[in-house]
């Protein structure tokens, strides 16, 4: 099949399957959506739909909730306080439960803007009213759009097709949301190149900050059993275990789905599930070392990770499946019954030295969204080597 380079995105129905109609989940009726806040307080109300419970997130970016989340409730309605007054965009998403399925609504909201009220003189004697200096708050975070996610697919589709024409891209927000996922080759991506690319993209996300950037070879060089690796006789890398301490098993910080379905489900279920457990995990993902991932930024802020699969290196044994067996009791919703029989598409765990082009292709896909040179650690030296 002659690979597609015009980019239309492509959603794999993976990420929406089973979405209940969008008119069986709530709506929200106040405040109006679209509409600026008066005040860093603001009061939500919203319809039944035919849902039984639901979960409202408040937050910088879509899906987020650095702002609020409310956990599972029954109510129609839940007030927010400290909410920023900086005239940023305000993300809110209103997840329903419909029939043991969730969906969710989002809305935008401009935050209110403060202002300072001159202070009247105590005495007529003319002096100097002082001037009240501002001091800036932290950034509003803009994060990925949709069409900033077809951008950076699009760079990477065009790349893959010169020197990597089997490759799968993945886009995943800061919180490891996936946002895009691309075949060049097209039909259908395999399990094991889903987790892979999507493991790739979430590493480069989770790992980095708006200080320091960190792409998947990063991962891969400071978790090995030789710091540097291949030196022999030499201490352990810095996170050397990393790798084992975030498994697909993983039931929080997961790479997930957008249904905002929690997994696994609070236990007992009275307990109010924890944002972390947030969207339904892509079966199979985890940290991952092999290069292929690097970070997203824009105007300076982290805002998540493009990962890519498809050079064949480095593969994984051909008995790399997941012992999980009676060792663990997994909920259905992060490893489904039955296991296949392969897990990822490469190897997580091998370092890889030299060039790569996997992280060929990824590295044109961020052009446009790559951080800023000073928070690279470009030719470092390890113990003078």
């Amino acid at each position: 099949m002659t690979p597609r380079v015009s980019l239309a995105l492509l959603v794999l129905a993976l990420f929406f399957a089973d979405q209940p109609s969008a008119r069986a989940a709530a709506q929200m009726s106040n405040p109006v959506p679209g509409s600026t806040f008066s005040s860093s307080s603001a009061s939500f109300n919203w319809t039944a739909g035919s849902a039984t419970n639901y979960a409202l997130l408040v937050g910088s970016s879509l899906y987020g909730h650095d702002i609020y989340s409310s956990g599972l409730i029954n109510a129609l309605s839940a007030t927010v306080n400290n909410i920023p007054i900086d005239g940023r965009t305000i993300y809110v998403t209103l997840a329903s439960n419909v029939s043991g399925s969730w969906t969710s609504n989002n809305y935008t909201y401009t935050a209110a803007t403060s202002s300072a009220t001159p202070t009247r003189a105590a005495t007529p004697t003319p002096t100097p009213t002082p001037v009240p200096i501002s001091t800036p708050g932290p950034a509003a975070l803009d994060p990925l759009t949709m069409a900033d996610v077809q951008t950076v697919i699009n760079q990477a589709v065009t790349r893959a097709v010169q020197i990597s024409s089997n490759s799968v891209i993945a886009v995943v927000d800061r919180e490891g949301y996936v946002l895009g996922v691309w075949v060049v080759r097209g039909g259908a991506a395999t399990q094991g190149e889903l987790a892979t690319a999507i493991s790739k993209a979430g590493t480069a996300a989770y790992l980095s900050s708006n200080q320091n950037a960190f792409t998947s070879r990063t991962a891969g060089f400071i978790i090995q059993q030789h710091f540097p690796p291949g030196v022999k006789n030499t201490a352990t890398g810095p996170l050397v275990g990393v790798g084992l301490s975030n498994l697909f098993i993983s039931d929080v910080n997961h790479f997930k789905k957008t249904d905002m379905m929690y997994c696994p489900p609070p236990i007992p279920p009275a307990i109010t599930p924890s944002p972390g457990t947030f969207g339904t995990p892509i079966v199979f993902t985890s940290l991952d070392g092999s290069p292929g991932g690097v970070p997203l930024y824009k105007n300076g802020l982290l805002l998540g990770g493009i990962g890519v699969t498809g050079d064949g290196t480095p593969q994984p044994p051909s008995s790399f499946v997941p012992a999980i067996g009676p060792l663990f009791i997994v909920p259905p919703c992060i490893i489904p019954a039955p296991v296949p029989g392969i897990a990822r598409d490469e190897n997580p765990f091998i370092y890889i030295n030299g060039y790569d082009r996997d992280e060929d292709v990824a590295l044109a896909g961020q052009k446009g969204f790559a951080p800023s040179s000073s928070i690279t650690a470009d030719n470092r030296l390890a113990g003078q080597l």
